[in-house]
């Protein structure tokens, strides 16, 4: 068959097939292509239903394809209203004919982008996604949100024919997506405590700190070198002392050991990690050193406490930008510190920028530079290859040609910053790294040559601002401290109500009588209390993040509606045991804290 291109012209009608339903007739440079069969399109709906199969409560279900949306009122009537239908649609031509059909009625509401382009059609339940090269956002967003339950994904006929490259890059933004869900998450409820605790302690330090908005292009067209810890650094970091002066120098907490033992002091210092491992790669050297350091709240305050030199805010998430005096911009994506650090670089304008230590893979079966590893034993101990590797690694393209053994996350993050590299194109990127994964939109040089090429050049100054102190007054943190106080009270108060209701439904009549009804219809109240955001106190979500994400994803608390009414207040019950005592230990956590916080401020 005939491959087709999105850039192509494709003229789209709408014809009605033989047994009677609306098919898509394409006129491709004067040729005919129906998407489907044109004598018997129930039989393409029947087999859509057919291989979606049984589904479960907060299923997802992801077409690609829509066609003329026959399906979709058929798949309507076979899901519930806490499942979802996502449709993305490869060709803007069938999306816009859809659009403007009568069909669309049905859908209550559409937004339009910032370009005055109609890429998503909203219903109850349904998103419609046109698909475009680097306008992919709506559905990257979609897919992380949904992608917890039950998800299944489904081409509509013809697709797979006409369609073939362009179904096959949705599908691999599908896995993207679904994977960058899973990691995203496993590391939110991974350090839910400590980012709560945090970003608590450290609203007072944001205080007397400066916007990362300040540094918008202020070192345009100056190359920047990002230094990272994979195994390679080994071969090249002495190199790197040349370019000092003539080239902005931005490293992770980790590569800051390696880097002032070859007498190079960085011009900026990322940290992501909340971790005690990442503390205890820096504890030594902050108060030595007086590099500015770029983070967003939930870096650990450990590392605010001991750092003494200028700090650079971003935020992590959009509750700072709330409470802050100006919105900051968000630079933190991918959960690497390289990635914050390449985030930074293109902040500033600097080009070309250039990779070293970036492996983003086991290059000669290690997993660090020898002179990034930790010199405490016992976190050494846990990082050797032995260790660290498993059976999920895989083999990818290295920058030799050949193949490099890696990991399930480290090859993650080499998709993220290869994304990021997309999106940014204007860009220049050198890999010289000199070992490790390729990384598809660079270019792949050593340090010396690189540094030999854009060497001649004058001195750089890194411009200071002071420790200008633009993020938050004080008397906000108070009044965010006291406020989030005063709704985990309420949720301490509430979440003991809810275990007291949860135990009468052991004791009272398990048949269905007032009773039972009166007692759900109050937990169900308690619940909706749950799942109700409070915009002044989001960072609590960083506190409730595991206890809820257990509760509401395991499948044996799922209401099917087959179970007897005996079974239904069983799952009932251990379903609240879990969440309400979860939030409640939770909550005893926190609320100490925050009065230790206050009592600071206040004294």
């Amino acid at each position: 068959m005939e491959e087709h291109s999105l850039d192509e012209k494709i003229e789209v009608v709408y014809e009605k097939s033989k047994d009677g339903y609306d098919i898509v007739k394409l006129s491709i440079e004067n040729k005919s292509r129906y998407l489907g069969s044109k004598y018997n399109a129930e039989n393409d709906i029947n087999k859509i239903i057919e291989d979606i199969g049984e589904l479960e409560d907060f299923a997802t279900v992801l077409v690609i394809g829509l066609g003329t949306g026959e399906y979709i009122k058929r798949l309507k009537d076979k899901m519930n209203s806490t499942m979802k239908l996502l449709v993305v649609e490869p060709n803007k031509e069938i999306f816009e004919t859809y659009a403007k059909s009568e069909k669309y009625s049905e859908l209550q509401e559409f937004y339009k982008d910032t370009d005055g382009n109609v890429d998503c059609l909203n219903g109850q339940n349904i998103n419609i996604f046109c698909f475009e090269k680097g306008r992919t956002i709506n559905i990257e967003e979609s897919i992380q949100k949904n992608a917890f339950y039950q998800f299944k994904i489904i081409n509509h006929p013809g697709y797979t024919t006409i369609f073939p490259k362009e179904v096959l890059e949705i599908t691999g933004l599908i896995r993207d997506g679904i994977r960058s869900a899973i990691f995203n998450k496993n590391t939110a409820v991974k350090f839910s405590k400590a980012w709560f605790e945090s970003t608590v302690r450290n609203l007072r330090y944001l205080c007397n700190e400066t916007s990362i908005n300040r540094y918008k292009n202020i070192h345009e067209n100056i190359p920047a070198v990002i230094v990272s810890a994979g195994p390679s650094l080994d071969k090249n970091i002495k190199e790197l002392k040349k370019a000092k002066g003539k080239f902005i120098i931005i490293c992770g907490g980790r590569t800051l050991r390696p880097l002032v033992e070859n007498g190079i002091i960085p011009d900026y210092m990322s940290i992501i990690d909340n971790s005690e491992q990442s503390n205890a790669l820096v504890s030594d050297l902050l108060e030595k050193y007086d590099i500015p350091l770029i983070h967003s709240e939930i870096i650990s305050h450990k590392v605010l406490e001991l750092h003494k030199g200028k700090r650079i805010f971003y935020s992590h998430s959009g509750f700072i930008n709330k409470i802050a005096k100006e919105e900051t911009e968000n630079i933190s994506i991918g959960g690497s510190v390289a990635h914050s650090c390449t985030r930074f670089a293109i902040h500033c304008g600097c080009n070309p920028i250039i990779f070293i230590g970036q492996d983003l893979a086991y290059t000669n079966e290690k997993v660090h530079a020898d002179n990034a590893k930790f010199i405490q034993e016992k976190f050494a101990d846990a990082e050797k290859f032995e260790k660290v590797a498993g059976d999920m690694d895989k083999y990818v393209k290295d920058v030799f040609g050949g193949l490099v053994r890696t990991s399930q996350s480290l090859d993650y993050f080499r998709l993220v910053l290869e994304d990021i590299l997309e999106y940014y194109k204007e860009f220049k990127y050198i890999n010289a790294t000199e070992g490790g994964a390729h990384i598809k939109g660079t270019e792949v040089r050593t340090l010396k040559e690189t540094i030999e090429e854009y060497y001649d050049r004058q001195e750089i100054e890194v411009p200071s601002f002071g420790q200008v102190a633009d993020i938050l007054d004080l008397d906000i943190v108070k009044k965010v401290l006291d406020d989030s106080l005063s709704y985990l009270e309420k949720v301490s108060s509430k979440m003991n109500k809810a275990l007291e209701l949860n135990e009468k439904l052991k004791t009272i009549n398990r048949f269905k009588t007032a009773e039972v009804d009166s007692t759900l219809k109050k937990l169900d109240k308690i619940d909706e209390f749950i799942m109700e955001r409070n915009d002044k106190v989001v960072f609590v979500d960083y506190l409730l993040a595991d206890t809820v994400h257990r509760a509401i994803n395991d499948s044996k608390f799922l209401l099917n509606g087959k179970e007897t009414y005996k079974e239904k207040i069983d799952k009932i019950y251990n379903h609240g045991k879990l969440l309400y005592k979860g939030i409640n230990d939770q909550v005893k956590y926190a609320i100490p804290i925050i009065k230790d916080e206050l009592d600071k401020l206040n004294n």
